[in-house]
């Protein structure tokens, strides 16, 4: 553990001068908190960082190079957690650090605290400390870890194991630690191997016995795979070495060209969402409609004047609309059906009970077909509301707002069939999302979809997968991998025959090679879709956020906005719908032949 020299280059400051400053109060508590979960946010990301205390940083720290360092430790990117303050010092070489190009993210709320704001210190990135998010800003940002485990059932980031990797006399060694937490699995280990090292051998410490370990080469890494139990650990050592690494075979690239002969079609019924509803308490007129998860508050207001002893009655009528050329039959609307009392269809109650689920247990499905009419229809629902033991707002922390809940919540409903979803009003392309003014929309006979975004394919809510089905006549020495070009999904599934592969990644070629037969093959992708475009947010003034809270389908800032400073209003609705963009603009065919 000694021996060599650490390969650790993210330097964490440690806010100790922020707790200093506010010791004894909340705020200091929250600093502390906010550190202890970004340490933890980093070591689940496999970055083996050194935390920097800036009276020692004052006393040995420099800017060499490009590089902020500590005595003889040199790091190239520094992280800046949530405080109040920090030294004269640390500013003045953070600022020298930027401007010799040094990478700096500052993790927290900072942004919004009275006495240290960002706009005064030097330029960089305002990163999210949440784990997940953390973990896709480190992909993003190309951060090299010396090593990366994966597991190999998904490909996702192997959590809880802690690595320390030195450079050891030519050659690199890693320390890998499992946790109790960790189940027995075979993960995939990427080994940084940047100067040809072409050798991986498992270590004994304790005899020194060495174990010649397989391995691969992908760019700039070599590729073992190895099986890790809980309350283990690993030391891996790679280098160079006489032997090379023999390729089976090795091929290059001869063509490619795009699909042109396929057809593309929706895998599941398309959908509506209806989040504006009118509404009548106690057998009153209906109110002019208003957005349904913003009525709580007023419902329950207007429950606090009813007698305790009764149940308030109140009645949801929600409105769409329908073509004269649609056919209705086999429409079908999904109600959260828990404490709906009755239900009616263009004034006609519904008496049969929910034929399945969707998505929830909770959503049940029910076939309105046949009351509906071309032109407007109407939904009622039929509530009791209780009173609310927790009246109608929370106090406190986050943790406590986002618990609370009302006893009674009416809520949005989903009308799927085979139709399309017409805007009356227009769109606006706002590069990460589409704006469409008001919620005028109009169910109409489905049409045929193509590659291109699916969204605005009238799919505006839709929220299924889309399958791509093309033919591929293949020659057995050819090998041949899919480019799904500007896709825009969760995933993709390509099934030929009874052979089926998931590709979490759609930024490269996907490799289907061994999928296929000879002669023609019928290869069916199906780009696997999200539950965005359906239960919103849809009306954040943003459009597409960097977070998801309660607030942000409420309409009002939280702490789901503090990465979002140009958002200066408490009130963050607006009318108009968001959607995502879902969907391929073409697949390309790669064709690579053997080498000569």
């Amino acid at each position: 553990m000694r021996e060599g020299e650490r390969l650790s280059d993210v330097l964490v400051i440690s806010p100790l001068c922020g707790v200093s400053a506010s010791y004894g109060t909340e705020t200091a508590e929250n600093i502390s908190t906010d550190y202890r979960c970004l340490v933890e946010n980093l070591l689940n990301a496999q970055v083996d960082a050194e935390l920097g205390d800036e009276k020692v940083i004052s006393e040995f720290g420099r800017i060499e190079s490009g590089m902020f360092f500590v005595g003889r430790a040199a790091y190239r990117l520094v992280i800046v957690p949530q405080t109040l303050s920090l030294m004269e010092n640390t500013v003045l070489l953070l600022r020298e650090f930027a401007e010799q190009g040094g990478q700096i993210w500052y993790c927290g709320d900072s942004e919004r605290n009275e006495e240290f704001k960002l706009s005064k210190m030097p330029k960089g990135t305002v990163v999210q400390n949440r784990g997940k998010l953390l973990e896709k800003h480190i992909a993003y940002s190309g951060y090299q870890r010396p090593v990366i485990l994966y597991t190999e059932e998904s490909c996702e980031l192997l959590h809880g194991v802690l690595i320390h990797t030195r450079r050891i006399d030519g050659k690199y060694r890693s320390h890998i630690w499992a946790g109790s937490e960790l189940r027995g699995q075979k993960v995939k280990i990427c080994l940084y191997a940047p100067d040809g090292e072409n050798a991986v051998d498992c270590v004994d410490i304790i005899s020194q016995k060495r174990t010649a370990l397989s391995c691969v080469r992908e760019g700039d890494k070599l590729v073992i795979f190895l099986d890790l139990l809980p309350d283990s650990s690993v030391v891996l050592e790679w280098s160079k070495s006489e032997a090379t690494i023999e390729p089976s075979k090795q091929y290059e690239f001869f063509r490619e060209y795009t699909v042109s002969d396929y057809t593309a079609s929706l895998d599941s019924d398309n959908a509506l969402t209806l989040d504006y509803a009118e509404i009548s308490v106690n057998g009153e007129a209906y109110s002019e409609k208003r957005p349904v998860v913003r009525m709580l508050k007023f419902l329950y207001e207007e429950r606090e004047k009813f007698p305790s002893e009764l149940p308030m009655p109140v009645k949801l009528k929600y409105r769409f609309e329908c073509s004269e050329e649609l056919e209705l039959m086999g429409i079908k609307a999904v109600i959260e059906n828990e404490f709906v009392r009755k239900i009616e269809v263009n004034g006609i109650e519904l008496l049969n009970k929910a034929e399945n689920w969707w998505i929830d247990r909770k959503f049940g499905e029910y076939d309105i077909g046949c009351y509906l009419q071309a032109g407007d229809n109407t939904v009622i629902l039929y509530y009791e509301l209780p009173p609310s033991p927790k009246g109608t707002r929370a106090d406190g922390f986050e943790s406590e707002r986002n618990r609370f809940f009302f006893p009674v919540e009416p809520d949005s409903i989903y009308i799927k069939g085979d139709f399309d979803v017409l805007t009356t009003a227009g769109f606006v392309n706002k590069g990460n999302c589409y704006r469409v003014g008001g919620d005028e929309f109009l169910l109409s006979p489905s049409t045929k979809r193509q590659f291109g975004d699916i969204t605005k394919q009238n799919s505006w809510f839709y929220r299924g997968d889309v399958n791509y089905t093309f033919s591929l006549t293949c020659n057995k020495d050819i090998r041949y991998g899919l480019l799904l070009v500007d896709a825009k999904g969760i995933g993709a599934e390509i099934t030929v025959g009874d052979n089926t592969y998931i590709a979490l990644s759609l930024k490269e070629a996907i490799d289907i090679t061994e999928l296929l037969t000879e002669g023609e093959n019928l290869i069916t992708v199906k780009l696997l879709g999200h539950n965005r475009n359906l239960l919103g947010p849809h009306h954040h003034i943003k459009g597409e956020t960097s977070m998801v809270g309660p607030d942000t389908f409420e309409g009002q800032f939280g702490f789901e906005d503090f990465v979002s400073p140009e958002i200066k209003t408490e009130n963050t609705w607006t009318d108009d719908y968001h959607f995502v963009p879902f969907g391929c603009s073409d697949i390309r065919v790669m064709e690579e032949k053997p080498k000569e």
